[in-house]
C-alpha cells in the first residue's frame, strides 16, 4: 500500500488508534484538536486529502501504531499470549491489517485463508482492507462442503495425526494464495494447507503471523513460502518483540 492513503482510509486507521489511545493522547501526537479527531471518527467529517496526508506521516512518525501494539499485547503468567483478548478489540485486527495491507497489496494476492479459529477475524478484517475473499480450513467434512480435499498433518507436540480440508472449487488457476494466522505455533499446518492449494493448481503466496512464538518455525515450512514468511509481533526469551518487517 502506498503511504498515499485515501482521507477515508486514514480515518479508519484513526479510528482503530482510538481503540487504543485516548482523543487527547492524539491531540498531542497529531496536532489536531479532540473534537476534530472526535467528528473525524465518527465519519461527520472527513480529511481533505493533504490534511489526510500530514495526518499519516505524524502516525508514521509518532510510532503510533507500534506504540498501541505493545501497550496491549503481552504474556501472561504461563508464558502464552491470550488470542481472545486480542480479537475482543476490534482496533488491533484493523491495526495489523494495515500494516499487512500495507506490505502486500500490489502483490496481487486473492485469496486469503485463516490457518486457525483464532486468525478467522484477523482474516476478515484484512479482507475487506484488501477486498478480496477468505476461504475457511475446517478440521472435519462438514456437509455444507458438497466436495472437499483433505490432508493429514501431526500437529506438533503431538503423537497423533490430525486432518485438515478445504472446499474443492475454490481457487483459479494460478491464484496466489496467503495463508494467515493471529499466532503462529503449529507450523505443520502450513505444508498441510499448501498441499491442498496446489493439487487446486494454486500457488501458495506465503504465511503471515500476526504473532510468532518465535522464530524456528520458518525453518519448519516449506522452502517456496520462504521468501514470504513475515512476522509483526515475535515473542524472544519470553519478550515480545514489534519486529515490523513488513
Amino acid at each position: 500500500m502506498s503511504k498515499e492513503l485515501t482521507p477515508t482510509e486514514v480515518v479508519r486507521l484513526l479510528c482503530a488508534l482510538k481503540g487504543v489511545y485516548t482523543f487527547k493522547e492524539l491531540e498531542g501526537y497529531l496536532g489536531i484538536s479532540s473534537q476534530v479527531l472526535w467528528r473525524y471518527t465518527k465519519y461527520l467529517n472527513t480529511p481533505e486529502k493533504p490534511t489526510a496526508k500530514e495526518i499519516m506521516l505524524k502516525i508514521e512518525k509518532e510510532r503510533l501504531i507500534q506504540k498501541a501494539l505493545s501497550r496491549v499485547i503481552e504474556l501472561n503468567r504461563y508464558g502464552y499470549i491470550e488470542a481472545w483478548k486480542i480479537n475482543k478489540n476490534i482496533n488491533l485486527p484493523n491495526l495489523f491489517s494495515y500494516l499487512i495491507c500495507r506490505r502486500i497489496k500490489s502483490e496481487g494476492i486473492n485469496p486469503i485463508i485463516p490457518i486457525s479459529i483464532d486468525a478467522i477475524p484477523l482474516a476478515t478484517i484484512l479482507s475487506d482492507w484488501l477486498k478480496i475473499p477468505i476461504y475457511l480450513a475446517y478440521p472435519k467434512a462438514y456437509l455444507t462442503m458438497d466436495r472437499w480435499r483433505s490432508v493429514e498433518y501431526l500437529r506438533k507436540g503431538c503423537d497423533y495425526m490430525e486432518r485438515i480440508y478445504l472446499p474443492r472449487g475454490i481457487f483459479k488457476r494460478n491464484d496466489k494464495v496467503l495463508l494467515l494466522d493471529l499466532i503462529l505455533s503449529n507450523p505443520n499446518i502450513v505444508d498441510a494447507v499448501c498441499s491442498i492449494i496446489e493439487s487446486e493448481d494454486a500457488k501458495p503466496w506465503g504465511i503471515i503471523t500476526a504473532i510468532a512464538l518465535g522464530e524456528e518455525w520458518i525453518e519448519e515450512i516449506n522452502r517456496p513460502l520462504e521468501k514470504h514468511a513475515i512476522i509483526i509481533v515475535q515473542e524472544k526469551r519470553g519478550r515480545l518483540v514489534l519486529k515490523f518487517n513488513i
